[in-house]
């Protein structure tokens, strides 16, 4: 079983990934794909994932109001899953 530790280490580790500011949109799409597709994976073993906060830890949105993780992850073609309410 994964633990928090886990959890933030490897949307750490994501983060250390990111396409840069002057990356081709393509880039930035794939990344985006790509931190969805193992947030899935990671929401399907954990009840409690959320998703917002492993999007921002995995810097793929900035924290504060206005928060845009939930819309990702509501309007992603590539969701199969329904996000739990916090």
């Amino acid at each position: 079983m994964m633990t928090r530790k886990n959890f933030e280490a490897l949307a750490g580790a994501l983060k250390e990934q990111q396409p840069g500011r002057y990356w081709s949109a393509d880039k930035h799409a794939q990344y985006t794909i790509d931190v969805h597709a193992i947030a899935q994976v990671l929401a399907a073993n954990n009840p409690h994932f959320d998703f917002g906060r492993f999007y921002t830890a995995a810097g793929l949105v900035q924290a504060g109001p206005g928060d845009y993780a939930e819309s990702i992850h509501e309007h992603s073609s590539a969701c199969d899953c329904k996000q739990k309410a916090a």
